[in-house]
């Protein structure tokens, strides 16, 4: 997942996009003389650098006289991106999900529409539909989904097994998760937390979520106003607040932080649910990864869908992509847009799938065949990743304004910042919803 920016990232980000307004008419590339050479970027990261290098190959395999360099970026990705834009130094193939209608607005996508109509077999006949409307920007295709992940509930089946615990499933509320994780929590004399029940992400995309899942929105339905302070949202928030502070079965940041100074480290919400601390954690499909990748398997542990906030309410999951565009002054336009292509479909992206990133991005095929078969992934949290994709919503389109006067990068920090003050302590419920919809409503009126 990206990580939150800080102010001056931000204003970085804010000058970036203003050059790149000013320059998007200006590249300069130098061109092989051997053939087609082509550059694609993405996030760089331990485990997948190597899997996209050889995926890049593979494509040279297939299109002789075609030359492609991955360039992975290791540092702030925005920025670095933003930069080469604005300079006309930007790769022919990357990643865009981060600000899908800003690189719109600037001119700086190629409209792939055409060509995504003519290959129309392949992407409606074994591709999420979904997954297609989430790169459209006013009725027209501007990119592709590398890989999927959806928000569900993992569990430590070993502790439940310990306490005698039913484990959760698809009929869970948010009572049920409290009420469990109040028989999960263990406390030594000095009252000092050796276990929690329930591990939650200090994050405001977490945050989010518990107000979406319990009805809760950010815009109303034009995008003319932003609502986030309702009764609904109070209510979810209320539940956080429930499990961090009133009951104390979830770590706050002081406890991760008190935690991290006995291990001798700096630890993160996922390191306690990880180190088998904690019962249950909210987060994303893609935490599969890190029990494959990074050797995280020390216990018998599971997924199921996450909790509805109340009887009879709709249930909903959050999905988070990593998606490729093709940059508009890319030299070779169609032939980038075949790498793109090349890159989203099953035989490539199988290899995110056995990464344990990824949810199967065809409805068949061999990715779908490989997840399907996945002996590091139980049975029960296969199957509610899947059916968690089937009623998730993307939540860049629940957040997205394209009527504010900022960027998305923009609009994401007014909120990153007030859920932040929330989380410590400096901001009450009430004061900090209110903040966010006077900020954001003095965007778009």
């Amino acid at each position: 997942m990206q990580r939150r920016l800080d102010k001056g990232m931000v204003n970085k980000i804010a000058i970036l996009l203003l050059l790149l307004t000013l320059m998007v008419g200006c590249s300069s590339r130098k061109e092989t003389k051997e053939g087609i050479s082509l550059r694609w970027s993405a996030y760089g990261a331990a485990g997948y650098d190597e899997v996209r290098m050889g995926i890049s190959k593979r494509f040279e395999e297939l299109h002789p006289g075609i030359k492609v360099k991955y360039e992975p970026v290791h540092q702030e990705y925005q920025p670095k991106i933003l930069s080469q834009l604005a300079s006309g130094t930007a790769p022919d193939v990357f990643v865009v999900a981060w600000n899908l209608g800003t690189l719109v607005s600037k001119g700086t996508l190629y409209d792939i529409t055409d060509w995504v109509n003519e290959d129309k077999d392949y992407f409606q006949g074994v591709s999420y539909p979904q997954l297609l409307e989430d790169h459209t920007w006013d009725g027209r295709i501007y990119g592709l989904p590398q890989n999927i992940t959806v928000s569900v509930l993992f569990y430590n089946k070993d502790l439940f097994d310990r306490e005698g615990l039913t484990y959760p499933d698809e009929n869970w509320t948010w009572q049920d998760v409290l009420e469990s994780a109040k028989k999960l929590t263990k406390r030594n004399e000095q009252g000092r937390a050796l276990q929690y029940g329930v591990v939650t992400p200090l994050h405001y995309k977490q945050l989010l979520l518990y107000i979406f899942q319990n009805g809760g929105k950010i815009w109303n339905e034009d995008r003319s106003r932003c609502i986030i302070n309702s009764a609904e949202s109070r209510e979810a928030l209320e539940f956080w607040r429930n499990l961090c502070i009133k009951e104390r079965v979830a770590p706050t940041q002081s406890d991760i932080q008190n935690i991290g100074g006995v291990a001798g480290g700096n630890l993160g919400s996922a390191d306690i649910f990880f180190m088998g601390r904690g019962a249950m954690y909210f987060e994303g499909s893609y935490e599969v990864s890190n029990f494959k990748v990074l050797k995280r398997d020390r216990f018998n542990w599971d997924a199921t869908l996450g909790p509805i906030s109340k009887k009879g309410q709709d249930r909903l999951s959050l999905r988070y992509y990593n998606s490729l565009g093709v940059w508009s002054k890319s030299k070779h336009p169609r032939e980038a847009y075949e790498l793109l292509k090349f890159l989203t479909i099953h035989e490539t992206t199988k290899a995110y799938v056995e990464l344990g990133d990824s949810l199967p991005l065809h409805r068949q095929g061999v990715d779908m065949d490989l997840y399907l078969q996945d002996p590091l992934r139980p049975p029960q949290a296969r199957k509610a990743m899947l059916e968690s994709l089937g009623f998730s919503k993307s939540l860049y389109w629940m957040m997205v304004n394209p009527k504010a006067k900022v960027s998305y990068l923009e609009q994401e920090e007014i909120l990153s910042l007030y859920f932040e003050k929330f989380i410590i302590g400096q901001l009450s419920v009430e004061e900090m919803l209110q903040a966010i919809e006077n900020k954001l409503n003095s965007l778009v009126q």
